[in-house]
């Protein structure tokens, strides 16, 4: 058999997407998994990096694997579809697999491929596999080609697992919505593997919910996100950057940020027009204040001028308690106006609330901290109707900080 021959019979027996479209694609992983058995799983002997997404996923691979042959690894890398040669799919440290060995890997299993009736995505991918064990490679990066739950290259069990961005491709196989064809994707991750996933557009990531509140939400992996963003370059306004292809969709965007003054809350910081500062009725909350209003002010003198202090909430609140009348005499004597009526009392319930994945006026909306927070949400609406929304506030300069109150950074105990 020439190479001529063993390509002909690739590109015109074997079932093929680019030709066939939908009719070439298998949903499930046994013809594959077959023919791996039948070459004995040559991709378990060399660690390989998998690499799914809709955008970017083919640029990722080739960049993958020049970085891991300039730091001296002998390297795989499997990708399709090709330009113009059908061995440009599979090479070892930027060289194409040669044609002989196609010519005999095609030779030795075509019995077998007509018997399991292989597609061609399926032989290219365990020719690939084969290829890459006689070449002893170090490491294989390798692409999936379509989706990743039922492509063929998830026989593997790689080191890591790399996801790009996802968009709208192939729906009539991989689902009609962004979330059913990311689950595809997704499908190549696996139990105690590292994955490494690309940015997502704000859009995208906003969820819907029963209580007529759109949300982006998080977890606790964002705890490490302070770290990882010390060396990137504008990491203090990624946030900012991130929120602004869905500002013009709501009349108010509320920023939770973390209790601690870190990058976190510096993005915060620097992406919103205002502040709005709930206080806890006690001696440290003071402490606490004065330590944010000295980065407030750092921070409108640096990276966000329009900064100004929407106002000051007090929560646990407990008329009962000498100290919490203490503070708030302290608050109001710094804050003035900026003080909100609105006190949120102490209460068993809104603690609850969050343990039940519900915000209080719907876990409990007769209570009495349900209450406090309709009353909060009705006084900032009227301090803020939304003719005053974010573009327009982003206009008129903020106030000085020495106006804005404990302009020294201090309070007096």
């Amino acid at each position: 058999m020439t190479y001529q021959e063993a390509t002909d019979y690739l590109f015109n027996q074997l079932p093929q997407y680019q030709i066939m479209g939908p009719g070439a694609y298998k949903p499930g992983l046994d013809t594959a998994r077959a023919l791996d058995d039948m070459t004995g799983n040559p991709h378990r002997r060399y660690p390989t990096i998998h690499v799914a997404g809709t955008n970017g996923k083919g640029s990722v691979s080739h960049m993958l694997a020049s970085v891991l042959q300039q730091a001296g690894y002998r390297t795989g890398l499997y990708t399709s579809p090709h330009l113009r040669d059908f061995r440009e799919r599979i090479l070892v440290d930027g060289e194409m697999i040669p044609k002989q060995k196609v010519v005999n890997f095609v030779d030795k299993h075509y019995d077998c491929m007509k018997e399991l009736g292989l597609s061609f995505f399926e032989m290219s991918t365990a020719l690939a596999f084969d290829y890459f064990d006689q070449s002893d490679v170090e490491v294989a990066v390798i692409e999936t080609g379509l989706g990743g739950r039922l492509d063929a290259t998830n026989l593997i069990i790689p080191i890591v697992s790399v996801i790009t961005n996802i968009g709208l491709d192939h729906m009539a196989l991989l689902g009609d919505t962004l979330p059913k064809i990311a689950a595809e994707k997704a499908g190549i991750i696996k139990k105690s593997i590292p994955v490494i996933i690309g940015e997502a557009d704000a859009r995208q990531a906003v969820r819907k919910t029963e209580f007529r509140t759109d949300v982006i939400g998080s977890n606790t992996r964002l705890a490490g996100a302070s770290l990882e963003m010390i060396d990137l370059p504008g990491r203090e306004s990624r946030l900012r950057k991130a929120l602004a292809s869905i500002q013009q969709d709501y009349d108010f965007i509320f920023i939770d940020c973390p209790p601690s003054l870190d990058l976190l809350t510096l993005n915060g910081l620097c992406a919103c027009d205002s502040i709005l500062i709930p206080v806890q009725c006690e001696y440290y909350a003071l402490e606490g204040l004065s330590e944010l209003i000295s980065t407030l002010k750092t921070v409108r003198k640096k990276y966000n001028p329009y900064l100004d202090i929407e106002g000051v909430v007090f929560t646990m609140f407990a008329v009962r308690y000498n100290l919490t009348l203490q503070v708030v005499e302290q608050v109001k004597k710094y804050f003035g106006n900026k003080v909100y009526q609105t006190t949120i009392p102490r209460s068993i319930r809104v603690s609850e609330a969050p343990s039940y994945g519900q915000p209080i006026n719907f876990y409990e909306p007769k209570g009495k901290g349900s209450e406090a927070y309709m009353d909060l949400a009705i006084e900032f609406v009227k301090r803020n109707r939304p003719a005053e929304a974010a573009p327009k506030r982003r206009r008129k300069a903020a106030a000085p900080v020495e106006t804005m109150g404990l302009a020294d950074g201090k309070t007096e105990g």
